[in-house]
Parts: C-alpha cells; sequence; structure tokens
C-alpha cells in the first residue's frame, strides 16, 4: 500500500481518482487519502468475497 499512497500522492490526478471512486461507493472517510485508499480496498475485497459466494468461486487475498 506504502507504494500505492506514494504514486498517489506524486500524482494530483490519481488523487481525484481516489476521491472519486470513494464517493462512488458511498465511503465515509476521515479526510485522509490513505483512510480513502484503505476503505476502498476493502470494499473491493468484500464485494469480491460476496460475488464469488454467489458465483461458488474462490478468490485468495
Amino acid at each position: 500500500m506504502n507504494k500505492l499512497m506514494g504514486a498517489i500522492d506524486a500524482n494530483p490526478s490519481f488523487r481525484n481518482d481516489l476521491q472519486t471512486l470513494a464517493s462512488q461507493l458511498k465511503i465515509q472517510t476521515d479526510g485522509t487519502d490513505r483512510n480513502g485508499l484503505k476503505k476502498c480496498s476493502e470494499a473491493f475485497v468484500t464485494k469480491a468475497t460476496c460475488y464469488s459466494q454467489t458465483l461458488s468461486v474462490k478468490f485468495t487475498k
């Protein structure tokens, strides 16, 4: 996650994309990019797990 945060910090466009993604996922953050990235990642893992259970497919972390 540190490398990804470095890329987000270095590129304002990535920061804007992360904020847009958090907004689309209706994620409440504490205002930090790191927290937004963590919560977006967790949301994708949760959604992938639910989706895989529906399809009876197993994903590994």
